[in-house]
Formats: structure tokens, sequence, C-alpha cells
């Protein structure tokens, strides 16, 4: 597809020139297009029954029986997380899971300032002198090979649960590592997130020490709108058994019961029942969680999860106190790098950032901003004492964690997935890697050569414009990764342009009697003001006083 001047530097590609007559609806072309076969199993996916059974995940098992144990023995237990969305409700099923079973547990996260990421052996040593016996981790430290020899010696059982990608095959020795990506896994699966494996197995061991109704009312119909919140939360793709959890999830939500969901809806001033959609734990619920222990601690949304209400007021307030200073940082970084990520993308350099005034907890936002805005890899690093502690971040068609895994010799920390890495370094050996990585990217440039695409799925005519064909998309609902809205192309438009909001920072655009919105780009309004142009657009749903419209949503244009 030929393209004029986009203004987000994008090559446009379009997979189909028109809506085919060989389909009798858009469903049909749809699923063609994204090379989904099974029509029936898309649409009529049943729950919980095609559910995927939780005993083909390795060790798991042996994570069953040996919490058993632990609750007849009255052990004490203590689980042990990290920081973010995903890792919240992961703690809170399994905690109220457990603690309803009578078992001696508690949780322990550590401090993010003080204690960086990963498991430390001084864990180790405190959990001893508290008589801890059984420690589960959530959502990490499938790299901890020392430190899980260090628990042994010590007489603590450790279980570890993790989804990110296995190093040279090499599994830490303790009672059970859980982790689909196990090479000796046959669960089937590999995208699921630790809520999910959590929520998974506080059903089965209730069932071990309860029945099954108690099971099913207690633990999988009180949790699963946690369980497809960290689906969407952690980004794994809405396909197979996620597809079938989130959609249950948001269903659920439209006529909820559930104490903390009608305490946080309130506050949030939303209604479920009018506009609810996977954006709604993406970008609504998410960011409130996260919200917690970046301003305050993250106790407060465990509490509210634990149906304590009366914590919804004040973790809206730091929502919103979170969004003031995050824009206000992101928008320093963006002036400071205006220039250099113009050039940067002209030579498509690997980039490489770090500050010593930046937290912990904006590196990854920072990381996050420049490779959604520039499609290319990012590494963002925060200076800490001896060591720079990075967040990476790449596109989809990049896989950094493998370009990374050529450090592991240079890193005392390393750990991730295809997209998303973290790793320390200590900053005498900084220098080396930097070189070298820039090396590396500039030989995959040279096998793959860059070019930054945006897809539409086909070019969309006036008459499509409307709620009818909205209704027909939304039947394809829920979108996120690997299921995402499609995208539309209009040719040759000549709208009416108008900057709104209040910072008048947004541009919309006027045309075939409908308003599409373009969010941020208020900076080319006189370049394109009175200009032809094509767009590339997504469609939903707004209402506005109660009165359902359409929303054209711009992802480019071009003139």
């Amino acid at each position: 597809m030929q393209n004029k001047t986009s203004i987000t530097w994008k090559k446009w590609q379009l997979l189909s020139e028109k809506f085919s007559k060989n389909f009798e609806n858009f469903s049909d072309f749809f699923l063609y297009s994204r090379k989904i076969s099974d029509k029936e199993k898309f649409f009529n996916w049943k729950y919980p029954e095609d559910l995927r059974d939780w005993k083909n995940l390795k060790d798991i098992e042996k994570w069953v029986k040996r919490v058993v144990f632990a609750i007849e023995k009255q052990e004490r237990i203590i689980i042990f997380w990290d920081y973010d969305c995903d890792w919240i409700p992961w703690t809170t099923m399994l905690f109220d899971a457990l603690k309803n079973l009578w078992a001696q547990v508690s949780y322990r996260i550590p401090n993010r300032e003080k204690d960086g990421y990963w498991l430390k052996n001084y864990f180790f040593d405190e959990f001893k002198e508290k008589n801890v016996k059984l420690v589960i981790t959530v959502d990490n430290w499938i790299s901890s090979i020392n430190e899980a020899e260090y628990a042994k010696k010590l007489g603590i059982d450790l279980i570890i649960t993790d989804h990110h990608e296995v190093q040279n095959w090499e599994i830490p020795k303790c009672i059970a590592v859980i982790n689909p990506q196990r090479p000796d896994c046959n669960y089937g699966f590999w995208w699921i997130c630790w809520a999910v494996v959590a929520w998974k197995f506080a059903i089965e061991i209730w069932k071990k020490i309860k029945w099954e109704e108690w099971a099913n009312k207690n633990i999988r119909d009180k949790h699963i709108e946690l369980a497809g919140l960290s689906t969407v939360a952690d980004i794994m793709p809405l396909v197979d058994e996620n597809r079938i959890i989130v959609k249950e999830a948001l269903e659920k939500i439209k006529n909820t019961k559930n104490p903390w969901i009608q305490a946080i809806l309130k506050e949030m001033k939303f209604k479920p029942e009018l506009d609810l959609d996977s954006s709604f734990f993406g970008f609504k619920l998410w960011p409130r969680i996260n919200a917690t222990w970046r301003m305050h601690e993250w106790i407060f949304w465990v509490q509210l999860l634990l149906w304590k209400t009366e914590f919804a007021p004040f973790i809206e307030k730091l929502n919103t106190e979170r969004k003031k200073i995050v824009s206000w940082i992101l928008k320093k970084v963006s002036e400071d790098l205006t220039k250099k990520a113009e050039s940067e993308w002209k030579i498509n350099e690997l980039i490489i950032l770090h500050n010593s005034n930046w937290k912990s907890w904006i590196i990854w936002l920072i990381a996050w901003k420049i490779t959604e805005n520039l499609n290319l890899p990012s590494i963002v690093l925060q200076d800490k004492w001896d060591f720079l502690v990075a967040s990476c971040r790449a596109p989809e068609w990049f896989n950094i964690f493998e370009l990374l895994s050529n450090f592991k010799d240079l890193f005392e920390h390393f750990w991730g997935h295809e997209q998303a890495c973290w790793f320390s370094i200590k900053k005498e050996n900084f220098e080396k890697f930097e070189k070298k990585a820039k090396i590396l990217w500039k030989e995959f440039l040279k096998k793959s050569p860059l070019e930054n695409f945006l897809i539409a799925d086909f070019e969309l005519s006036e008459k499509f414009l409307n709620l009818n064909f909205l209704d027909e998309i939304k039947k394809l609902e829920p979108f996120w990764k690997w299921n995402e809205s499609p995208k539309f192309l209009i040719k040759n438009i000549l709208p009416e342009y108008f900057l709104v909001w209040k910072e008048k920072n947004h541009m919309q655009l006027k045309f075939f009697w409908n308003r599409a919105i373009f969010f941020q780009w208020w900076k080319f309004f006189e370049k394109l003001n009175w200009k032809k142009c094509d767009i590339i657009f997504t469609l939903a749903e707004n209402f506005f006083n109660w009165k359902r419209q359409l929303n054209i949503m711009i992802e480019d244009i071009s003139i």
C-alpha cells in the first residue's frame, strides 16, 4: 500500500482492499483475516467446562500436597510477592483461600527502593527467625537458583511460580516450580497469568478440604473478576482459556454483587451496564491498583480486595495524584527526547537511557511510552548505588529477551519475556554492555531491516460508519493482545479540524457527520488544517446523556 506522509512515521499496510462479497458478515471476514478457523469455538467457549485442566501444570499437584500438609500441621506459610497489578490479585486470592481453610498464612512484600527486585538470601534469614516452614513466591524468581539452595539449607520449603522464560532450561531445586514455559510442562498453553494459576489452585485445594459446591461459590465465582483483571493487566493474549475467563469476568461485573467492585465503581462513577470491555481492566482498574504502591502503600488494595470497602475513596484519591505526577514526568521526558527521538527513528537506534532522578516505579512507564510512540526497543535504567536497574520494552516484532540473553554474564539479575525484561548490572559493566548491545542491534537490522508498519484490516466506506456496523464488531469482543480491535482505513476525506478539551492537546476531525478524535497530536494541527487526508482508525461506542454514540478513534493520519 502506497503511503503519503504519515504523522506517526509509520508505513501503512492493508490486509484487504474491500470487505469481500464472499463473506456474509464482517465477523466471518474478521475471523478469516485473523486466520481463526474454528468459528464455533471462537464464539461458543463454555465456562467453566472448557477451561484447561490445572493438573497439566508441572509440579502443581506437589504444590497442593505440600500446602494441605502445612494446613494440617498448622505450619506458618508466607506468600512472597512483588509490586505490580497482577501480583496483588494473585496474593489476595491465595491468601483468602488459605485463610478461610484455617491456614497460618501471611504475606510479605519487599520495598522496591530498599530491596529492589528479586529474591534475596536475607529474606530467608528473616523467615527462619519467624519459624516459617513454607514460602510461595508470586510470578517471579524462575532464575533464583542460588536463593533456592540457600532456603533449602535453612530448612525452608520453597514453591516458585512464574511465567517468564526459563533460562538455559535450568530450574531451581525446590519443592515445586510451576511455570507453563518449563520445557517439561504439558499444560499446552504458555500465556496464562499467575492470578489464573492461583485461582485454579485455590479452587482445587478447597475441593480437597471441603466440597465442590463450596469451592465453586467461595473461590471460583467469588474471584473470577480478579482472574480476568490480571489476565488483561499482565497483557496476556485473549485467546484460548484467557478469552473465556475475561468474557466471563466482564459479564459478571455487569451485575456484580462483589463489594470491592461495587465500591470502586462508585468512586469511579462508572456504569458497567453501559460501557464495559477489556479496556475497563486495562485502563481503569489496573492503573488504580498500581497507584497504591506507587503513591503510598500496596496494602490498601489488598484490603479492598478482601472486601474492606472503606479504602475505595482513598484509592481513588491516590490515582488522581498519580495521574498528575505521571503526566508531568512523561511530558518532561518527552520534551527532553523529542529531537533525539526523531533523529533516532531515522537511524533506527536501540534506545538506552538512564537518569539518577528517576524512581523505580517510573522507569517502566518511560520505556513503555518510548516503545509505544517510536516502535523501537528501549532500555531505561535507574541509578541504584553501585548498580543500574533496567526496565526494558520492545515492539511485538522484536524479542528483547533474546537480545539481552547474550549478556547474562554481565548481569547481576535478569528475567522477563519477549516484549518485557528487567535486569540489574554493575555500573562498571554498563559501558561494555551498551556498546555490545548496540552492535547486536545493528546486526539484527542487517538481517531484518526495520519497517514501522501500521496494519489496517480493510478499507471502509462511509456507509459503514453507524451503530449497526459497530454491533457487528462488538460480537468479536473482548479485544486485547492477539485479538485486537479491527483497524479501518478511509481515504481522501476533507475534514474540519478542531483542537479540543481543556488543554487543547487533542485533535478532533469532523467528516461524514461524524467526529473522530486523535489523541495528543495537537502539534500537527497547523500542518493538517484544511488538507485532504487518509485515516486509519478503530470504532468504539460512547454514552453521552444516556444516548449511545459512535466513537471514531484515530490511529494515524497521512496527507
